[in-house]
């Protein structure tokens, strides 16, 4: 049983939401899948808490499936949006006897780019044969932060 009382200050969190949608273009009578809407959406969390010592942490991953970032006409496709991993970390402790708090944040640990295309094998996903319209690095962002309960 130290087994479980190792994962007593451990939570496990998640989610996975799966969505099916359509929208008939009056036009062109093509159903597509509703603007900036996911088929698929995967949440997943890890925290470690210790009331006693005071320290936290927490470890998230994201992932949506493809969507569609402009429509498109009969005279240009539709601009997908690709899929990609999130991972972010935040770690924080407690301070000043419980009043206080500093937290280290970490988000886009990947740092994947995000990349939006034209889908012209309509394959359904990215691929050499597709036409990249717009590709951009956003970069891992860092935060510090100190808080003070009065």
């Amino acid at each position: 049983m130290d087994f479980v009382s190792a994962l007593k200050n451990f939570t496990l969190g998640g989610n996975v939401a799966l969505i099916k949608n359509k929208v008939t273009d009056e036009a062109t009578k093509i159903d597509r899948p509703m603007q900036g809407q996911s088929p698929y959406t995967v949440n997943v969390s890890l925290q470690y808490d210790t009331e006693k010592s005071g320290w936290s942490s927490t470890v998230l991953f994201n992932m949506i499936g493809r969507r569609i970032l402009y429509v498109g006409n009969d005279q240009v496709p539709p601009i997908w949006e690709a899929p990609r991993p999130l991972l972010d970390f935040q770690v924080a402790k407690k301070i000043w006897s419980n009043k206080g708090e500093i937290k280290l944040n970490v988000s886009d640990i990947l740092n994947r780019r995000a990349k939006f295309y034209h889908d012209l094998n309509d394959n359904g996903k990215y691929d050499s044969k597709d036409a990249l319209a717009i590709e951009r690095l956003s970069g891992t962002n860092i935060s510090l932060t100190l808080g003070y309960n009065f």
